[in-house]
């Protein structure tokens, strides 16, 4: 499969860059990406959701939402009240680049305030 000249300039401007690790938001039919994490573990995990608690928040539709966390980095975050959950999607930055990237939170939804 080749290249689009997009993904050619995302993946150059990558080089010489660590690893950065895809999180998604998913309610088991759409996954939504939250970020592109350095840290693959249970802090990375935490550190991504704080960094990006206000957009998840108007993404869900909930006004306070809740999140439980698991005990390891493996176990997906559960924003209580929703079907909604959060974890990693095993793909790096680049493997999400060439294969396809999932739209970002910023995607427009309507929702009703629960």
């Amino acid at each position: 499969m080749a290249l689009t000249t997009a993904q050619t300039a995302k993946l150059t401007a990558l080089q010489n860059y660590g690893t950065k690790y895809e999180l998604v938001l998913t309610d088991g039919t759409e996954s939504f990406r939250i970020a592109y994490a350095a840290r693959n573990n249970r802090s990375g995990l935490i550190s991504a959701v704080r960094n990006r608690a206000e957009d998840i928040r108007l993404f869900v539709g909930v006004v306070e939402p809740t999140v439980t966390f698991g005990k390891r980095a493996s176990d997906p975050v559960k924003v209580d009240g929703t079907p909604w959950s959060i974890r990693w999607s095993g793909r790096t930055q680049r493997e999400a680049i060439t294969s396809g990237e999932l739209a970002g939170l910023s995607a427009p939804r309507i929702l009703v305030q629960k």
